[in-house]
């Protein structure tokens, strides 16, 4: 008499526990965000106390409190960026699920009809983009979620530039105390902004070696190939320009800061002289009319 296998896996069982672990992704989407959130709040709140102290008339360092709205900034760009990529993450997790969730409601062994398989038409009882009414609308909520985070980096990286560009127009060359640490400090926001946005960019950080892209697979073996069967005129890995891109964007960025520098020191040494010579000109003016006389 045949026995059955009770350790035996039935594709009914994977199905709802790709059902589970897709519901879990969803559910936390959202919750990872609010934690995100609740820290920028605390940037905008500290960034907003800085800027309530430029409004003083009696701000005595501008260059101080430029330099720090440049360090919320950067703060802030950080987790705008971490924002993205765990958005970007979730959803690429809960599409993994929704895959195999297809895959396994095709097979014969469920008998699932079409039209309740993942994937199938989903339609509404009504559906519109009109904003200012209250039926469904075609938007995904994982993609919103993703746009929250773009506006943030936007926002952030405005600000950025702003105040960078306000602290090298108060930058005083003539004042030898803080002249070295102030030039360290504008030297260090551009690398460290830069060194951010290629981080990301490359993914060099929070890379998921679990998620592959459609035909990595043949790239793959194709990096586990001995070297004796690779081409020499092979191209180097990306990983190796990644840095020398780095050091272009920063050498431009500081060709750009001592430009405006140098344009502040012109603009200083013409509004130094512009005094001394109507000073003298009023001087041999009412020399003049004597001379005459």
């Amino acid at each position: 008499m045949p026995t059955s296998n009770n350790n035996e896996v039935t594709l009914k069982e994977i199905r709802e526990t790709y059902y589970s672990l897709r519901n879990f992704e969803i559910s936390n989407l959202w919750q990872r965000s609010v934690f995100l959130s609740a820290i920028l709040v605390l940037f905008y709140s500290g960034y907003g106390y800085l800027v309530s102290k430029f409004l003083d008339e009696e701000a005595k360092n501008p260059l101080l409190l430029h330099e720090l709205c440049c360090a919320i900034a950067l703060l802030a760009i950080v987790f705008s960026i971490i924002w993205i990529m765990m958005a970007k993450g979730s959803k690429a997790w809960y599409e993994v699920y929704e895959n195999k969730i297809c895959e396994i409601e095709e097979s014969e062994e469920l008998k699932i009809s079409e039209d309740h398989r993942m994937g199938s038409k989903c339609i509404p009882w009504k559906l519109d983009q009109c904003l200012l009414t209250n039926h469904g609308g075609r938007y995904s909520v994982s993609k919103l979620n993703i746009l929250i985070g773009k506006v943030l980096l936007i926002n952030w990286t405005i600000v950025l530039i702003i105040h960078y560009i306000g602290a090298l127009l108060h930058f005083d060359h003539n004042d030898c105390r803080n002249c070295i640490v102030n030039t360290i400090i504008l030297t260090i926001i551009p690398i460290v902004f830069l060194t951010i946005l290629l981080t990301a960019c490359f993914n060099l950080l929070a890379k998921s070696n679990a998620l592959i892209k459609e035909g990595e697979e043949e790239k793959i073996t194709a990096h586990q190939l001995p070297l004796s069967n690779l081409s020499s005129t092979a191209t180097p890995p990306p990983h190796t320009i990644k840095w020398r891109h780095l050091g272009v964007f920063t050498l431009f960025l500081l060709a750009i800061a001592l430009v405006l520098r140098q344009g502040r020191k012109e603009s200083f040494a013409n509004s130094e002289s512009y005094p001394q010579k109507s000073a003298s000109h009023h001087l041999s003016s009412r020399e003049s009319p004597g001379k005459d006389a």
